[in-house]
């Protein structure tokens, strides 16, 4: 069997096929029953380890105490005004400023041929941040006494770039600090 190195910040693991038929078993299902209607009973080695993988690890960055998922982020960058102007990769993290205010970061991949701008930025800015007042209370609260400009910073990037955007790579909603 090839070695695998695998360490893109999912969750899972590697259990055998007599663990996945007995975790089956005590919740009333036959797993050579529903092999066999799957039409798999001739492809599954039951002697062989099963990798399952459930989810990403990098899911939120924290912000004055408040969690910020990238549905949020994700959901304003999806309205049809960006659609010719950045794809739907981001990444984000929290930062500080000189004077050790938090603030979030997004890195926003542009479509190609795309070129910063100031009212792109200003843009983008501002539906992020009505897209999480919309979807978090607790920001909406944070929003009130702090303006977007001082608790969102967009930094553009061409299509691509390997900073945060290489072609090839699982897409990383938070970067790491």
């Amino acid at each position: 069997m090839p070695l695998i190195r695998y360490a893109i910040g999912d969750h899972g693991g590697v259990v055998s096929y007599d663990v996945i038929q007995t975790t089956m078993q005590k919740h009333g299902i036959n797993l050579d029953d529903e092999l066999v209607k799957a039409g798999l009973s001739e492809i599954v080695e039951k002697d062989h380890p099963f990798v399952y993988v459930y989810e990403r690890v990098d899911m939120s960055v924290t912000l004055h105490g408040l969690n910020i998922y990238p549905e949020f982020i994700k959901e304003a960058l999806l309205l049809p005004e960006f659609a010719e102007l950045v794809t739907e990769r981001f990444t984000m993290a929290t930062k500080y400023d000189a004077r050790h205010n938090q603030f979030l970061q997004v890195n926003v991949e542009m479509q190609a041929e795309i070129k910063e701008s100031e009212e792109l930025l200003e843009k983008i800015k501002q539906a992020i941040h009505q897209s999480l007042v919309q979807r978090s209370s607790e920001f909406a609260e944070v929003a009130k006494s702090r303006k977007a400009d001082e608790l969102i910073q967009i930094i553009l990037w061409e299509k691509g770039h390997p900073r945060y955007f290489a072609p090839g790579t699982k897409q990383k909603w938070v970067e790491k600090q």
